[in-house]
């Protein structure tokens, strides 16, 4: 509060004062962009984003006016403006903020290092809001600029690569992924010292690289990487923290991919307290271990439990993100699901056809995922007595599986066999 009343302080004697300042009009303009930028920032950390954008946007309006749109100190605040709107969680105002920023520092130079910043942030958005394919693209550009700029071995293009390898891995590019998180751990570790192996970034990267091998079908390896994760997040921040909950899901998900579902269930039940106590129960990542945890009942035929865990994470996600985001098709491929096993065959190929729409846009048509949904396709096809529909299904699910999985895979020879039935 003390804080507030002196920048407000300054910002009048300024403003009071501008024409008997002995400064040039755009010094005295920019002396109170600079104080207008620091109110901002400070209604920011206070969490008074409406009265921090106010402050942000007459700072930038004074910047335009005096300097010209393509001036570096109008950048800067375009990019005060982006920071805001993309912690608020306003993805597509602070893209184009971030877009503006990258064009003006583009014409520096094609290596300039704002440049590779702004490409980073909007890498992180399109990873949030998709399609990932943009995420990749930008994310690689900013990579090939630090690495021009930068030492090869710094923190900064660590982060990049960890980044890019979680979006690849998301993309189901998981030697791609692996080489890039590689990459991210070898240098966290040599810049932070052999000590360092309960810091919080590199335990990021083990975990993402413990994903990589989930998805492979590295099962002991994935759960070597998540109780190794787990254990140092929970001696840095405790058990109830959203970190460590996150691991404890990932141990989960293992769990169940390895059979043991009991075990995977109660595993995902204290990732749900925490983050249910920690980020509220509307709360998207609520959202993700309410659908493994409908995926589990699921195989358990505890239709009703997973019907409950489904819906709630179906509402969740179309209240935080609409009907067009990824985390909603996770959640709709669970309502497919059940409907399928209680026979309304009809509606669920019209559901595993949205759920489709949404992950092609999101993961391209040749992802795993996508490989997944026409597997189940091909099920309620059989299951039709449609087996013409049901072999057509299953041959673009193994195609598309063969082509990202290793040969080993178990989902491959769940596919082969629904194959070899129709």
């Amino acid at each position: 509060r003390v804080k507030r009343r002196a920048l407000r302080s300054m910002l009048k004697q300024e403003k009071d004062t501008l024409g008997a300042m002995p400064l040039s009009k755009e010094d005295a303009v920019l002396d109170i962009t600079t104080t207008l930028t620091n109110i901002g920032l400070l209604r920011q950390k206070l969490t008074k984003f409406s009265k921090a954008e106010d402050a942000y946007k007459q700072a930038l309006s004074l910047r335009v006016e005096k300097c010209g749109e393509r001036d570096l100190s109008v950048a800067s605040a375009l990019y005060r403006m982006g920071d805001l709107y993309f912690l608020q969680g306003k993805f597509d105002r602070a893209l184009r903020s971030y877009n503006e920023v990258l064009s003006t520092h583009k014409k520096l130079g094609a290596d300039d290092p704002q440049a590779a910043t702004m490409l980073f942030n909007i890498g992180l958005i399109y990873y949030r809001i998709g399609p990932y394919s943009k995420a990749k693209s930008s994310l690689k550009q900013a990579l090939k600029i630090k690495k021009a700029q930068q030492a090869e071995a710094s923190l900064d293009i660590a982060a990049t690569y960890h980044l890019l390898g979680v979006v690849l891995t998301a993309m189901g590019q998981f030697d791609s992924a692996m080489k890039c998180l590689v990459s991210s751990l070898r240098i966290r570790q040599k810049e932070l010292g052999e000590s360092s192996s309960n810091h919080l970034s590199i335990l990021n990267t083990r975990l993402a690289i413990g994903e990589v091998h989930r998805h492979q079908g590295k099962l002991d390896e994935a759960m070597v990487l998540f109780r190794l994760v787990c254990e140092g997040r929970i001696k840095r921040l405790g058990f109830n923290h959203e970190a460590t909950a996150e691991a404890v899901q990932c141990i989960g998900l293992a769990l169940r991919e390895k059979g043991d579902l009991d075990e995977a269930i109660s595993m995902l039940d204290k990732s749900l307290t925490v983050r249910r106590t920690r980020l509220g129960s509307s709360s998207p990542l609520v959202a993700e271990t309410l659908v493994h945890l409908s995926g589990c009942y699921f195989k358990q035929r505890k239709l009703d439990e997973a019907s409950a865990a489904s819906d709630e994470a179906l509402r969740i996600a179309s209240a935080s993100f609409g009907e067009d985001h990824i985390m909603y098709s996770n959640s709709l491929k669970s309502t497919a699901d059940l409907q399928q096993a209680r026979g309304q065959f009809d509606d669920s190929l019209t559901t595993y056809s949205q759920v489709l729409r949404i992950k092609d846009r999101w993961l391209g048509s040749t992802h795993v995922e996508c490989g997944d949904i026409h597997n189940s396709v091909g099920n309620a096809k059989f299951k039709m007595g449609d087996y013409s529909g049901a072999k057509e299904a299953f041959t673009k699910a193994l195609e598309i599986k063969r082509a990202s999985l290793d040969a080993c895979h178990t989902s491959l020879y769940t596919t082969l066999n629904n194959l070899g039935h129709a």
